[in-house]
């Protein structure tokens, strides 16, 4: 069921060897990077130099091919939207065959580097960060590839997302590897996608570590095929300072990894431990208690396999600040299980139906019995092991 994605599009990145000035930090480089990018030739490389430039309007690449935009490192090249008056993201792209490297991207008014409807975008070496303490009016996506096929990030830093540090959304083929989130609500998100990897990332003092949904009422629903493998996710007690109103201020504080509505998801060798509230959940879309109106989207998990994860310390305290951890105290007081699992299951499925596998899993297992009001929760694991 699960396959390595092929990388077919890296083979066919030719670029050609025109490439431009290396652009410094000025008064006017707002005007001088934006006419580059309006300008710039299908296969060319634009420059950024070292130091902090500043900029007080959205950056746009649009309908161009073959493109890098390349810095200097994280820390040396900081593209900083401090004083941003207009627009909404620091960076926003369409284009084809896409390649940001070596740079920062700080304090944009809303998301950090927006890319969409985008065949083939690499993220390497990128920081996008809101200074000091993590707020409410800080941007809601750190990196955002958005209906994007053949997605690549990798060792880039998130920092303070009001919604999600690295985020991935309606998008195909995608690996996200070797990254680090830090102080986000949510960590790595993975919604509405299909083919997807996360592996060998680091989800650090978020409020939640690593999401799998796939939510109602958008374009592209009924995303499944993602890996979940060898991330390091610890200590994800931030305070939950989403937004009202969006799908992860729901999250409490103290969420290791969660699977909502989605399908054919594998957890699979990861370290996940210190959770307040929860170490691993898996959820359907009708216990969240939103709203439900389309009919084409299925709101049900199946098909999630949880093997050789190591759980450590998880549900000793959870977050009666929002509705699913008042219902965990409400259940379990401070002894939460390890993995959790809602209970639902797709209408007419045989009686033998397990939406959850578990696989060579240590660690506290608990069905809720959410179809029945919770009044019958299953706690038996072997009812689950996968055969």
């Amino acid at each position: 069921m699960y396959r390595y994605i092929f990388w077919a599009f890296l083979s066919i990145l030719f670029f050609s060897c025109n490439t431009s000035k290396e652009i410094q930090p000025s008064d006017d480089v707002q005007k001088i990077l934006q006419e580059k990018l309006l300008t710039v030739q299908d296969g060319e490389t634009i420059f950024l130099g070292e130091g902090k430039f500043q900029f007080t309007s959205t950056l746009s690449l649009d309908g161009k091919s073959n493109i890098i935009i390349k810095g200097k490192g994280q820390n040396k090249t900081i593209l900083s939207f401090k004083n941003q008056k207009d627009g909404a993201e620091g960076l926003k792209i369409k284009g084809k065959n896409i390649i940001l490297e070596d740079f920062s991207v700080e304090d944009t008014k809303g998301d950090a580097i927006k890319v969409q409807d985008t065949d083939s975008i690499i993220f390497r070496r990128i920081r996008v960060e809101w200074l000091g303490e993590p707020k409410t009016s800080n941007g809601s996506y750190g990196l955002y590839p958005v209906t994007c096929k053949n997605v690549l990030i990798e060792d880039c830093y998130a920092r303070g997302a009001s919604d999600a540090g690295i985020y991935v959304g309606q998008s195909e083929n995608v690996i996200v590897r070797k990254n680090k989130a830090t102080e986000n609500v949510a960590g790595i998100e993975i919604e509405n996608s299909n083919n997807v990897q996360v592996y060998e990332n680091e989800a650090i003092n978020n409020t939640g570590g690593i999401l799998v949904f796939d939510l109602p009422n958008l374009p592209k629903k009924n995303g499944g095929n993602i890996e979940v493998k060898n991330n390091i996710v610890k200590n994800n007690n931030y305070p939950n300072f989403g937004p009202k109103g969006t799908t992860v201020a729901i999250l409490p504080a103290g969420t290791g990894m969660m699977v909502l509505a989605c399908r054919e998801v594998l957890f699979k060798e990861n370290i996940i431990e210190n959770h307040q509230s929860m170490g691993i959940t898996i959820v359907s879309y009708p216990t969240t208690g939103l709203p439900l109106k389309d009919d084409n989207y299925n709101p049900f998990a199946s098909q999630i396999i949880i093997e050789n994860n190591k759980l450590e310390k998880s549900g000793f305290s959870p977050d009666t600040t929002r509705p699913l951890g008042q219902l965990l105290f409400q259940l379990f007081q401070n002894q939460v299980p390890n993995i959790l699992f809602d209970g639902l299951v797709p209408p007419h499925s045989p009686k033998d139906f397990h939406s959850v596998c578990l696989k060579n899993q240590e660690g506290t297992f608990v069905n809720i019995d959410a179809a029945h009001q919770f009044k019958k929760p299953i706690a038996d694991k072997k009812l689950y092991e996968c055969k």
